[in-house]
């Protein structure tokens, strides 16, 4: 009995001191669609993996689950769906490698719309996509991508890619069915991938500066800003900060969203995507979030709006919406303190506030005077 409640202590600390879990063999992709990655009325059908009906109610080891413990890892998201070239349970801690893959035991390879987002040959994919109703006026959610590829193949042929590609009423693009990437580098339309996300070993990437840059997590020991932990908890080597995708949205209108990550030119070090927070907001507010996290002063106000973090969290991503659900202002950049906003040049009327913080999201309304 006292070994079996030293085995338990055990197993709490180790929760409490926060880890990753992943699960890629109990849930079909058709099931952690709905089970995981469904959020806020979100209703999926025709859903497919690697292109197939049947692939997406198989059991497959590239995709899974993955959740925290109580506390945050480095990672910052707590819980979502894990998308990976590899199989998924590579991405379990802590970094003990700097070139780490596990071959899929069911892989495919190559892809239209990724082959547009890349120079090089589109090699073994994870792709999940599914249709759906829009519920709500914008869509949102986040992701990290993370990969094996950092920091030594930066700036390389070997620039592993992702995707988010999104078509439907009122969305034009250049990928399949006039669909739009929107996984994009914030306040660009730059994809996300090895080479345009990243430090490297010496901050010298190909699009790399200091605006990409800060969204990008060195997990290993080596380049610039290296992680020194002893329990690190995610086997990448590297991985961006949690990045906000959005869309607008046409109320009642169907939709397919296509998720697409690549090995590129090789399938040695993989690469994956971590996904979380798939919302559908009617007027731009989320019922299942909290309110209350911080506090917004002065409201009503005619020029500057400031968020009191009081509890000092890191604070990713502020939006403001209107009450059609338009984003009319956003700022993507790290805060660990108050954070003020000009609304100065907006129309008289109400909005509504959206803070992004550790993997959680906070709405309110804010009223322009």
């Amino acid at each position: 009995m006292k070994k079996n409640y030293t085995l338990l202590l055990l197993f709490v600390f180790s929760l409490c001191q926060g880890q990753l879990i992943v699960d890629n063999t109990t849930q079909t992709p058709a099931q952690l669609v709905q089970n995981v990655l469904s959020n806020n009325g979100l209703t999926a059908f025709n859903i497919k993996f690697n292109g197939s009906v049947a692939k997406a109610n198989t059991i497959c080891d590239q995709i899974g689950q993955f959740s925290t413990g109580t506390t945050q890892t480095n990672l910052i998201l707590t819980d979502g769906l894990l998308l990976t070239t590899g199989k998924a349970t590579v991405a379990l801690g802590p970094n003990n490698t700097g070139s780490f893959s596990i071959l899929s035991n069911s892989t495919v390879q190559g892809d239209v719309d990724l082959a547009l987002l890349s120079t090089q040959q589109i090699k073994n994919v994870a792709i999940l996509e599914f249709d759906f109703l829009a519920t709500g006026t914008l869509l949102s959610f986040q992701f990290v991508f993370g990969s094996e590829e950092y920091p030594e193949y930066v700036n390389s042929a070997y620039n592993d890619v992702f995707g988010l590609f999104i078509s439907g009423p009122g969305i034009t693009g250049i990928y399949s069915g006039n669909a739009k990437n929107i996984a994009a580098i914030p306040n660009t339309e730059i994809p996300v991938s090895i080479n345009t996300v990243n430090n490297g070993l010496n901050n010298n990437g190909v699009l790399t500066s200091s605006q990409y840059s800060a969204f990008y997590y060195n997990n290993s020991t080596v380049g610039l800003n290296p992680n020194l932990s002893l329990n690190t908890t995610i086997q990448y080597d590297g991985f961006t900060k949690p990045i906000s995708a959005y869309a607008n949205l046409q109320l009642g209108g169907t939709y397919h969203i296509k998720y697409a990550i690549a090995n590129v030119l090789d399938n040695s070090f993989d690469s994956a995507v971590f996904i979380k927070n798939f919302n559908l907001q009617t007027l731009g507010v989320n019922q299942n979030e909290k309110s209350t996290r911080f506090l917004v002063y002065p409201n009503p106000t005619n020029s500057m709006i400031t968020i009191i973090n009081s509890n000092k969290v890191s604070i990713y991503e502020i939006i403001i919406t209107d009450v059609n659900g338009r984003i009319v202002e956003r700022l993507q950049q790290e805060f660990l303190n108050d954070a003020t906003i000009d609304i100065s040049k907006l129309n008289r009327g109400v909005y509504f506030l959206e803070v992004i913080s550790n993997g959680l999201t906070t709405t309110q309304k804010i009223i322009k005077n």
